[in-house]
């Protein structure tokens, strides 16, 4: 089985990891599981190569009619790229052929979450052993913080994890992630010494910058802005320049706080929301 996920992306990464563990527990106990991450960029999204397994799943991404691919589970806005893959996958569920296979729901905050909820409403899985996991996806991926200060600060152990996933420019870390996420409390996985070893560097950084942060409001206000155009934001884009990944409040706390677009401005904006305390 090949489970494709949004890559760079703590719900992503959740959602293979719960995907797979129901998987696995309810469907088929004999199978192997090989993780590939999937980035939105212009152009072709899919190689139909790529769908190598006996059975391929992609979860948190965009839709593919691939007849190759036998489980999908999104929750993005944007998740046909044109109306004919929307039509596709619209035939699969009138006629039945895809109505236990392809799901799709834009009105939950995470993908983890929308898994969790199909599985145990159509295959009578129970993930409340899963709560945590479920929880800080829908924290992470709907952008729900406390404040900007606990955005940036980043002292959850999901929080931490996040920080790790969305920077590794190893192709191999997540894909070693993701089976733990379903195994052990998330700060058992941020204790695993390939994982650690990424961390420390991270929040020391994070740490100055919340010391020494940048001076103006303006000039967070400037970095924000250029930073969507040059970070998580950007891939977003994609319709006439409209961020309509998520729906609009959702998506305005992943622009003020939720993808951490720039260190510094947050930074800044943490700094001065502690200061009126």
């Amino acid at each position: 089985m090949r489970v494709f996920y949004h890559d760079k992306c703590f719900d992503g990464a959740s959602s293979a990891a719960l995907f797979s563990r129901f998987y696995q527990e309810r469907i088929r106990g004999d199978v192997d599981f090989v993780y590939s991450g999937l980035l939105h960029r212009a152009g072709s999204l899919f190689d139909e190569k790529q769908f190598d397994g006996d059975e391929n799943a992609i979860v948190d991404f965009k839709y593919s009619p691939s007849p190759r691919v036998t489980w999908w589970f999104d929750h993005h806005l944007s998740a046909f790229l044109t109306p004919e893959d929307q039509q596709h996958f619209e035939a699969g569920q009138a006629d039945g052929s895809k109505a236990l296979r392809h799901f799709y729901d834009p009105n939950y905050i995470s993908c983890t979450g929308f898994i969790a909820h199909i599985a145990q409403t159509k295959f009578n899985y129970d993930t409340s052993r899963f709560a945590e996991l479920i929880h800080w996806a829908n924290i992470v991926d709907g952008a729900k913080y406390e404040s900007a200060q606990s955005a940036v600060e980043m002292e959850a152990p999901a929080m931490r994890l996040t920080m790790v996933i969305e920077s590794s420019s190893d192709p191999t870390l997540i894909p070693r992630m993701i089976p733990l996420f379903t195994e052990m409390p998330l700060q058992q996985v941020l204790d695993q010494p390939f994982v650690a070893a990424l961390v420390e560097p991270q929040r020391r950084d994070t740490h100055a910058r919340l010391e020494h942060p940048p001076l103006g409001r303006e000039v967070a206000l400037r970095d924000l802005r250029l930073g969507a155009v040059g970070t998580g934001i950007d891939p977003l884009l994609e319709d006439g320049r409209r961020l309509e990944h998520h729906h609009a409040p959702r998506r305005d706390r992943h622009f003020l706080a939720g993808l951490r677009i720039s260190a510094d401005a947050l930074a800044f904006l943490a700094h001065d929301e502690r200061t009126e305390r």
